[in-house]
């Protein structure tokens, strides 16, 4: 809340983010609402943003995911990875993992493993059992902090950076 008082509004919809998805492993459900909503009420009006709201929300309470159908943006080049996954995660969310999963392999072919949303391919890849991307150096305290909390839940670790080279 500090964050969004003093014009920072961005690092405060990462962080309701992030803290989302902790409050999720914890299974604190009241918390985990109270961070969604918090994001929801940033303003911010980016298509990443936007793609990390509607991707969290889906995951963490099951919110329907409303797709886009407007041509992609600058942030979705070359490919329209973000809409296919979206697309993916509304599949499974209506129980249709065929959908799901050629939505996701679409998005993995246009490159999406190697976006700011390769956690949430990762997410969506091991619910639909098929190879999760791998997992490319970030380096903290870099955002976007959702990303961290993402690794968490796959088991990679809040933070990963490269190995130091052998000599």
């Amino acid at each position: 809340m500090r964050l969004s008082e003093v014009g920072q509004s961005n690092y405060a919809f990462e962080v309701s983010l992030a803290l989302a998805q902790l409050h999720a492993l914890a299974g604190d459900h009241a918390a985990l609402a109270e961070e969604i909503s918090l994001a929801d009420a940033a303003d911010l009006d980016n298509p990443l943003s936007a793609a990390y709201r509607q991707l969290f929300a889906a995951r963490l309470v099951n919110r329907p995911v409303a797709i886009d159908e407007s041509p992609p943006s600058m942030l979705q080049a070359p490919g329209d990875y973000v809409h296919q996954l979206l697309q993916a995660r509304a599949a499974l969310q209506r129980q249709d993992p065929a959908t799901a999963t050629s939505a996701l392999a679409k998005a993995l072919d246009e490159g999406v493993g190697d976006s700011l949303l390769a956690e949430e391919a990762g997410l969506l890849a091991r619910e639909l059992g098929m190879t999760e991307p791998q997992l490319t150096p970030i380096d903290p305290p870099f955002g976007p902090y959702p990303r961290f909390a993402a690794r968490w839940a796959l088991g990679a670790g809040a933070s990963v950076t490269p190995p130091p080279p052998e000599d």
